[in-house]
């Protein structure tokens, strides 16, 4: 799309040109984070994929990628990058019997596109793929579960003060859980932990025995039934 080289653009000069700027004024305030909202969005296309568009996309993303490196390394500024999701459509493994020696990229994306430390939580996947992930340093994935909580006594009171009178109150003292994952990162393992959005900012909760974060997930290991027949 036309929006692709105008970031390439941005990242390769205006951008650098703006940090350096700002940095020799003494009174200014340095940038020290970048945010891109979103860089799905850029590859969102009604052309048919093929091998070409496949192609093009990877190396928009390996560009894309290589000028946020430099930026970050360059001027010691933080990146985030935010993504999008996909629904996680499991599969029978009875229905691909061909498939029981192969390294088939479904069942390898659950180890860098996706969070499973509470139920339900790995319905949803990273966009992008496996070209993306290979580009970043850390994937968190946040999300909003099925789970309410009751706020605390002093937000209650909050709360009851901002009701509008002909209002239901029988939901007015819960507040949504949210779920933030550290699906990897390369300085520690990957964690996980609950948080809510209120009038006063965002709050982390302590991790209750509703739901034990599972094990990691372990990289399948296929014996197949004849010894000699490995391809």
């Amino acid at each position: 799309t036309p929006e692709i080289p105008i970031l390439l653009r941005v990242l390769s000069t205006t951008l650098p040109a703006l940090i350096e700027q700002l940095a020799a004024k003494p009174a200014a305030k340095p940038v020290k984070l970048l945010v891109i909202d979103t860089l799905t969005e850029l590859f969102h296309s009604h052309a048919r994929v093929s091998t070409a568009t496949l192609s093009q996309r990877s190396k928009s993303l390996n560009e894309i990628s290589a000028l946020l490196h430099s930026i970050a390394s360059k001027y010691q500024i933080a990146v985030l990058v935010l993504n999008e999701v996909m629904d996680v459509m499991d599969r029978d493994p009875s229905a691909d019997p061909d498939d029981s020696y192969d390294l088939v990229y479904r069942d390898q994306a659950q180890f860098f596109n996706r969070a499973d430390s509470i139920p339900g939580e790995r319905r949803k996947e990273a966009s992008m793929g496996l070209v993306w992930a290979n580009q970043i340093n850390a994937r968190i994935m946040l999300s909003r579960t099925e789970r309410l909580r009751h706020l605390e006594d002093t937000e209650h009171r909050k709360r009851k003060r901002r009701r509008v009178e002909d209002q239901s109150s029988s939901n007015d003292q819960l507040t949504r859980i949210r779920r933030l994952s550290v699906v990897f990162n390369h300085v520690a393992s990957p964690q996980s932990l609950d948080y809510i959005v209120t009038d006063e900012g965002i709050a982390t909760l302590p991790e209750t025995a509703e739901f034990d974060p599972p094990p990691p997930p372990m990289a399948p290991a296929v014996v197949p039934a004849n010894p000699l027949a490995v391809r």
